[in-house]
Order: structure tokens, then C-alpha cells, then sequence
């Protein structure tokens, strides 16, 4: 089960100070006021048309591109948003909000070696600003570089003890390196910072999934679900889960939610594909199989599921061909021996 990123920009967009340089234009100024009055109300489109008024009657009303940047961001226009932070960082270059905002949005395009470059510049400016050190240890646990990442996200987290997301963060740090306990007290501090945050419990379903804590991981997937009832993975690993404790029933009705969410949910189909089969019911079972399959034609373990299901359900050269593809497409399978000895069989019986 994956993690999920926390999203911090909006955090580091009201904390850190804004550009320095004020409009000496009071027409300027209450166009950028009311422009943030229209941020508050979330009329995105109304606030740029009044920064671009900010911007046209005072051309070097730096405060005016950086946060004009912040909602083109937030409306996905990268572009645009890397241009404002630009003009920002050029008519104000000790403002950080844009530089650490532009950093930010490197570091989602991939671009970690721009990103770097723009959180190692603020923390020159300013050694103790702690969203630069959470932004550069996020970065630099995309990397693979975790003790970089743990440095950075302790260093910010001393700085600004209630930063949820640089406790989530070092969450996924100490997840990678296996230390699920340290992963799961850093989950519990973000989520008793943000308790409405379903990302966090989100992430810290994933880690006590992996730790073995099947049920905690289930509570924790059930409050994702309260929090944002349209979370597709939140139903997803929740039926897995009620798969493997044997309660089918409840994993066929997860997959159903998921799917009432996105009806191509490749692997919503395979778990109640597999609750079927556990329940009895072959054909249905390979109904889900095939729709799958469909979806997700490279994934090995589907044939396996449906050569298994098509054994059940009298179609023996099906799952011969199905459990023969399985074979050659993860040659390695640790249980090969066992499907090879399957495939004897089905060989026998259909009389090859």
C-alpha cells in the first residue's frame, strides 16, 4: 500500500513573509485587497482579475506576482506560476514566500535539482525559516537521499514543533527505512495536529498495514473515508484488508463502493474477483477477473487468479493458456513449482 504526499504549499504561502515591498499605488493596494478577500471566499478567477489590475497599474508590485502566482498554481497553470514567482523574486529578491513557493513547484514537476537550488537559497537568507528545510528534506527524500531528508525535516520540525507536514514527511522517511514505530509516532503526532487531515491517516493506515497492525490500519482507512467519502484507495485497501481477515462479504462491499467511484478501479475487480472465488462463486469470480484483466493486461498475478477461475468453472484449456502466461511473465514466481504442478494436471486432464 502506497504513500501519500502531504501538500504544504498552502501552509508555507500564509506563514512566510510576504515580498517587503509595498505599491506606492493606493489603487494597486485595494485591488491586491480585494483579491485576497476573493482568495478567503475561493473565486479563484475574480482573484486573479484583480491582481492582474494590481499588477497593470503598478508594473513592480512584487507581492502582487507572488501570491497572483500562488492561485495560478493552485489552478495548475505551471507555467504561469513559475513566471510570477520569477517576476516576484526579481523586483523583491529578499522575499522567500515566492522562492520557497517556486521551489515547491519545482519539486512537484520533478525538477529537484531547481528546487534544491531555490530551498538552499532561502535558508541562506534565513537559517531558521522551517518551511525551506521541510520543503528541501521532502525533496530530498524523493532522491532517496533519507538521512539528507531526516536532517532537514528534524531541523524543521525543531524550528516550528507544530509543522504536521514536516511530521508526515519524516513519517515517510523513517517508513522507508523500516522503522514503522518511529513512522507511526510521527503519523499520530501530525493527525493530533491536523485531526481532520486524511491524508495522514491515510499514510498511517499504509505504515500499520505493513507493520502487521491489520486493524488499526482498517480504523484508519475507515476515518479516510468519513473525512473524504470519494477517496477511491481509501475503499480499495480497506476491502483488502477485510479479504484478508476472511471477511469477504465486507470486501465485496468496498470494491462496490470503490467502484461506484471509478468503475475502471483495475484493482477493485481483482479483490472482489478473489472474494468470489473465496465464497464459492467461480463465475462471478471470473467475471471480475476478466473486467481486470481488461484494464490491467501486464499484471501477472490476474492470470493466475483467473487460470484458477477458469479451472473452476470447467474451462480447462482457459486456464492452462492463463496459468502458462503466468509462468512466462514472472519466471521467478516463488510459487512456481506449485502452479507448474497445476499446469501438469490441467495438461493431463484436458489429455496433452
Amino acid at each position: 500500500m502506497f504513500i501519500r504526499l502531504a501538500l504544504t504549499w498552502l501552509t508555507a504561502v500564509v506563514l512566510i513573509t510576504a515580498c517587503t515591498r509595498e505599491s506606492q499605488s493606493d489603487e494597486a493596494l485595494e485591488a491586491f485587497e480585494r483579491a485576497n478577500a476573493y482568495l478567503k471566499e475561493g473565486d479563484l478567477d475574480q482573484a486573479i482579475a484583480e491582481f492582474d489590475l494590481a499588477v497593470e497599474l503598478d508594473p513592480e508590485y512584487a507581492a502582487a506576482f507572488g501570491e497572483r502566482g500562488t492561485v495560478y498554481w493552485e489552478k495548475g497553470l505551471t507555467e504561469r506560476a513559475i513566471a510570477d514567482f520569477d517576476r516576484a523574486i526579481e523586483l523583491d529578491p529578499d522575499s522567500l514566500r515566492p522562492l520557497v513557493n517556486r521551489g515547491t513547484l519545482y519539486s512537484e514537476m520533478g525538477q529537484l535539482d531547481r528546487a534544491l537550488a531555490d530551498y538552499d537559497q532561502a535558508i541562506e537568507q534565513d537559517p531558521d525559516l522551517p518551511f525551506a528545510y521541510s520543503g528541501r528534506g521532502e525533496v530530498f527524500l524523493d532522491m532517496g537521499e533519507l538521512e539528507r531528508a531526516l536532517a532537514d525535516l528534524d531541523q524543521a520540525i525543531e524550528l516550528y514543533p507544530i509543522y504536521s507536514e514536516a511530521y508526515m514527511d519524516r513519517g515517510r522517511v523513517y517508513d522507508q527505512q523500516g522503522d514503522y514505530a518511529l513512522a507511526l509516532a510521527d503519523y499520530d503526532k501530525a493527525i493530533e495536529l491536523s485531526p481532520d487531515d486524511a491524508v495522514a491517516y491515510f499514510n498511517r493506515g499504509a505504515v500499520n498495514y505493513r507493520a502487521g497492525n491489520v486493524e488499526a490500519a482498517l480504523r484508519d482507512y475507515s476515518k479516510v473515508t468519513e473525512l473524504d467519502p470519494g477517496d477511491l484507495y481509501a475503499y480499495i485497501n480497506r476491502a483488502d484488508i477485510h479479504f484478508l481477515l476472511g471477511e469477504y462479504d465486507q470486501a465485496i462491499e468496498n470494491a462496490n463502493q470503490a467502484l461506484e467511484i471509478d468503475p475502471n478501479a483495475s484493482d477493485a475487480y481483482a479483490i472482489r474477483g478473489n472474494a468470489f472465488a473465496m465464497k464459492g462463486e467461480p463465475a462471478e469470480a471470473l467475471r471480475d477477473f476478466n473486467r481486470s484483466l481488461e484494464l490491467q493486461p501486464a499484471n501477472p498475478a490476474l492470470y493466475l487468479s483467473r487460470g484458477i477461475s477458469n479451472a473452476q468453472n470447467g474451462f480447462l484449456e482457459e486456464a492452462l493458456a492463463d496459468l502458462e502466461l503466468y509462468l512466462k511473465l514472472r519466471p521467478d514466481a516463488p510459487d512456481r513449482e506449485r502452479v507448474e504442478g497445476m499446469i501438469a494436471v490441467l495438461r493431463s486432464d484436458i489429455g496433452q
